[in-house]
């Protein structure tokens, strides 16, 4: 299927017929098969949809906001930017906490995520929330992020 929609001149952003491109319904319907060949669909993975036409995100938000985690790990394999700001200026560390996906939390800190100060005052406001509780008590005992560490690979 792919490869038929990509050989009629699909693309990654979609268009007026399908404004919901291949790429994003894999990610969002978490389509491992798919996205194992992401590298030969000739995305980009720091694409941005506009946020009139879309998610305003890139691949990797739609799979964070999605919380399928093998196709976080694959995004950011191939170059995706965990700390990319949608139009609304909430990361991809942000996101996970508000879709409540502990692991792609945890693994999004492993790679480099941070909060920017936004962030971390909209968080505030969710600190009585029970299920926020989990992320913002592990911030604290670890800290929260240091944005001058490198991320690992």
């Amino acid at each position: 299927v792919v490869d038929y929609l990509l050989g009629k001149g699909g693309k990654i952003e979609g268009s007026k017929k399908l404004p919901k491109a291949p790429i994003y319904l894999a990610i969002f319907k978490g389509n491992t098969i798919v996205v194992r060949r992401f590298p030969d669909l000739g995305s980009n993975s720091n694409y941005t949809w506009p946020a009139g036409e879309g998610t305003g995100g890139t691949l990797l938000t739609v799979a964070v906001d999605s919380g399928h985690i093998e196709i976080v790990e694959r995004l950011r394999q191939c170059g995706a930017d965990v700390n990319f700001r949608g139009s609304k200026n909430y990361g991809t560390l942000y996101r996970a906490i508000f879709f409540d996906h502990y692991d792609v939390f945890r693994f999004l800190l492993s790679r480099g995520a941070c909060l920017n100060e936004h962030e971390k005052s909209a968080l505030s406001g969710l600190e009585k929330n029970k299920q926020t509780e989990k992320y913002i008590e592990f911030l604290k005992e670890n800290k929260g992020c240091n944005d001058k560490t490198p991320p690992t690979k």
